[in-house]
């Protein structure tokens, strides 16, 4: 066995990396925005503005992956992935300059 690392050694490294550093990310924004709902809404509508949040959150979810799925046998996985991420950052980026009031927190 010889001591060289193949390219497809480290693009797997790399991308666990990238997968887990996603995760983290994912349970990080999941846990900010129920700690954010819980501290800024009122606790007469607690029930109903998680019950929006959890439909948004999860019952939307099938949508998307229907979508996501059709563009990936239309196109491929990596022009769905490019063109997800720049949905993503047109929308945030859209919120955070026509509503920067959304990112601060009531007090």
């Amino acid at each position: 066995m010889q001591g060289n690392v193949n390219l497809s050694d480290k693009l797997l490294a790399f991308t666990l990396i990238v997968i887990t550093l996603m995760g983290w990310g994912a349970v990080t924004q999941l846990a900010t925005m129920n700690t954010l709902i819980q501290l800024q809404v009122p606790d007469t509508l607690r029930g109903r503005v998680f019950s929006i949040y959890i439909w948004a959150l999860q019952g939307v979810a099938p949508i998307g992956s229907l979508l996501i799925g059709w563009m990936t046998q239309e196109f491929s996985l990596s022009t769905t992935a490019l063109v997800s991420g720049l949905v993503s950052l047109v929308i945030i980026g859209g919120i955070q300059l026509f509503r920067p009031a959304v990112r601060q927190i009531a007090g």
